[in-house]
């Protein structure tokens, strides 16, 4: 690659531009969000409609999206463009979507959602990136497609052919992969 080109995968596109997004109806009340159910907070991220992947029958869910934020910057998403911070996505990384808003942490915004399952979307319709077929996902049975110089995968779960997780593997992480046609291991979702 020239030195100095641009490193990230040409669908990743620059940061998205919004500030803060509009509401998901979560409601913040002196206890916190944590009397909010898994359920609740799934719902108001299911108003968010799903995304067609072209030429397949796969969906880029926003629940999906949601639960997976954290792994936004590595599609070209500045999180403090839609209201958020980095310790939010290291929060939801270690304790998970639903704990996190239930701590009382920052929920992401339908903007910040939406511009994500677009990132997702335009990943998987990128003709850089390579099918790699149904592989193993941190467990799950999962048709992935990965971009192999920037080593970035995007999983969907086999069953529902719904969105399951994406993100930018280390280099020991995409061997591996490349070598046995699986990724991660302890996965908490």
């Amino acid at each position: 690659m020239p030195k100095g080109a641009d490193q990230r995968p040409p669908y990743a596109g620059g940061y998205g531009s919004s500030n803060s997004g509009s509401s998901l109806g979560l409601t913040y009340t002196n206890d916190g969000f944590n009397e909010l159910s898994q359920t609740t907070i799934q719902n108001a991220y299911s108003q968010i409609p799903n995304l067609s992947v072209e030429g397949t029958n796969q969906q880029v869910t926003a629940w999906s999206a949601a639960k997976h934020i954290h792994h936004s910057p590595d599609f070209g998403l500045d999180p403090t463009k839609y209201g958020m911070t980095q310790k939010d996505l290291d929060s939801i990384a270690k304790n998970g979507l639903i704990n996190h808003i239930r701590d009382g942490g920052t929920p992401p915004n339908d903007d910040y959602v939406k511009a994500f399952q677009q990132r997702w979307k335009r990943f998987a319709e990128h003709k850089d990136v390579r099918e790699c077929g149904i592989q193993t996902v941190m467990g799950e049975q999962c048709y992935v497609v990965k971009h192999d110089r920037t080593r970035i995968f995007l999983a969907f779960k086999v069953d529902s052919r719904e969105s399951y997780t994406g993100y930018q593997l280390n280099p020991d992480q995409s061997r591996n992969h490349n070598k046995n046609s699986t990724i991660g291991k302890n996965y908490k979702n």
